[in-house]
């Protein structure tokens, strides 16, 4: 798609263009070849669902996550595995031992 084009097939979706410029860029637009037709479409219908005037893409686009989530397969995960009970307290102690110990260096 040229500049030319893009700019009328903005225009002609906007509704910038007079009766007869319109027609022109809509028998321009089908002569151009079905890309572009599809093309026009696409844009046509982002400018709906950004205006709130189409819901068919989030509908699209929900049912497709659901049924995505429904296809997943189920992964279970090992439980995490706990510290050992003596770890705690002698972490606990170094933490301690290593705040104390920058004090009792400052009083001599």
């Amino acid at each position: 798609m040229n500049q030319k084009t893009t700019d009328l097939t903005s225009a002609l979706l906007d509704g910038e263009l007079d009766p007869e410029t319109e027609q022109r860029a809509i028998t321009a637009l089908l002569d151009s070849g079905s890309d572009e037709v599809a093309r026009f479409a696409r844009y046509h219908l982002m400018g709906d669902v950004i205006r709130g005037e189409s819901s068919v893409l989030a509908t699209s686009v929900a049912g497709k996550v659901q049924q995505a989530l429904v296809d997943e397969p189920v992964i279970l995960a090992p439980r995490p595995r706990r510290s050992p009970q003596w770890l705690r307290p002698v972490a606990g102690l170094a933490v301690a031992a290593s705040v104390a110990s920058p004090y009792s260096w400052r009083r001599n």
